[in-house]
């Protein structure tokens, strides 16, 4: 879901009242954020204490007001620390959005999808750049089924900080999450998880060394098979 900046004047940036237009209608003023439809069914509200210098980026302490899609107040306000709103690239629901997030590409305020794949969209909300080499980072909220609001998974939330880079990718099929962390140019990790009980379990490793060993690229595998891990090397000369 792509916002399209509509500048008024330089004065009005300073004041951070910049009106933004998209596809899922989202409307910045006066330090407020106007999110439709993202999660589906549901239309937020983001109150913000200041927005600060950056033109491209309005950060800080924010209140979240989640109300259902066409009601006239909110059930539930998410209070957060610190948020970070993108003015250009800010909402994005794999349901409504036919391009997919790509890693290092757009890095979006919210975003939308079922990360415990339970049939119901969460919510990942942009907190800071916290994830691996100053990426973006997110808190992520579970739609409970039980209490019919969002709620704070610290568990999810740790793989969309860092050593991971930005917020992970969701496999739907294969209901599985994938992260990914690097070090340099020549170290990478993969890490799959699934979901147990609304809680992401390890069950597989993917490293991808071209500096341990000199002139070979090292692909050392590790997966849970049984309850135990089974650990698979192989060397490609360069």
């Amino acid at each position: 879901m792509r916002l399209k900046t509509n500048i008024v004047s330089a004065r009005m940036l300073l004041l951070g009242s910049l009106l933004l237009a998209v596809a899922g209608r989202v409307s910045l003023a006066q330090e407020t954020l106007k999110v439709e439809n993202v999660p589906r069914g549901y239309d937020l509200t983001v109150h913000m204490k200041g927005c600060g210098e950056d033109p491209d980026v309005c950060g800080g302490p924010a209140h979240v007001s989640v109300s259902r899609k066409g009601a006239d107040n909110s059930f539930q306000v998410l209070s957060l620390s610190n948020v970070e709103i993108n003015r250009e690239t800010d909402a994005n629901d794999p349901q409504l959005d036919a391009k997919p997030r790509v890693l290092y590409a757009v890095e979006y305020s919210f975003i939308a999808n079922d990360f415990n794949f339970d049939g119901r969209e969460d919510l990942a909300i942009r907190n800071g750049r916290d994830s691996g080499y100053g990426g973006a980072s997110y808190t992520i909220f579970l739609f409970s089924t039980r209490s019919k609001k969002f709620v704070e998974n610290r568990k999810f939330s740790a793989l969309a900080e860092g050593p991971y880079l930005g917020l992970f990718s969701v496999e739907a099929k294969k209901r599985r999450l994938v992260a990914t962390s690097k070090s340099g140019c020549c170290f990478h990790q993969t890490d799959t998880y699934k979901v147990v009980g609304d809680r992401p379990v390890l069950v597989e490793e993917v490293v991808e060394d071209l500096m341990g060993t000199p002139g070979y690229a090292v692909t050392t595998t590790r997966r849970l098979v049984g309850g135990r891990w089974v650990k698979r090397v192989r060397k490609q000369k360069m």
